[in-house]
């Protein structure tokens, strides 16, 4: 008898142990916020879609490319940071063209994670982007608040 209540204290216990471990998290940890941009040309009235034929991008500045000699990619993503307000880039959207600037001017608030996330995170909206005319013709503001919904912000047009 003594055995049997050892065997079912030990098998209650191991229960219980195994029970109580979490094995999925109820917290998203994806909270990327990322302002998304996508290359166009407007031919006969429509905005179609075009690969920058080598495309690298450097926050003026900055030590590192967030970006270096891409091949044909139709969009790409920059970090924003919720300490200022403006950003100031530097692209080259193929060899042998010349340089241009983008500066994207933004505000940042913090927003309550959505029920698969945890905490706050940061938004931004943007009020203004600006470009230089070297190789971009125009940039068009299609969705200023960028969040984590990954959509595209921007249509550059070359």
């Amino acid at each position: 008898m003594r055995n049997r209540i050892f065997f079912i204290a030990i098998l209650s216990a191991v229960f219980l142990i195994t029970s109580c471990r979490d094995d999925y998290s109820i917290c998203n940890p994806t909270k990327d916020v990322r302002f998304i941009g996508g290359f166009y040309q407007r031919i006969s009235g429509v905005d179609v879609p075009i690969q920058a034929p080598s495309l690298s991008i450097i926050l003026l500045n900055a030590a590192n490319p967030i970006y270096s000699n891409e091949p044909n990619l139709l969009e790409f993503s920059l970090p924003l940071n919720q300490q200022v307000d403006s950003a100031k880039y530097v692209l080259s959207l193929g060899n042998n063209q010349p340089l241009d600037t983008m500066t994207i001017v933004y505000s940042s608030q913090n927003a309550p994670a959505d029920a698969n996330a945890c905490g706050l995170y940061f938004v931004h909206t943007i009020s203004k982007i600006y470009t230089t005319k070297n190789t971009i013709d125009s940039v068009k503001l299609i969705q200023p608040l960028i969040n984590t919904s990954a959509m595209q912000n921007a249509k550059i047009y070359f």
